[in-house]
């Protein structure tokens, strides 16, 4: 359970991550 949050803030991040670099790792 505690690494249920980790995993959603690395998801997150991750998602972020690609969304700011405009989907450049395809």
């Amino acid at each position: 359970m505690i690494n249920e949050q980790r995993l959603l803030n690395t998801f997150f991040e991750l998602v972020q991550i690609d969304t700011e670099t405009g989907n450049e790792s395809t």
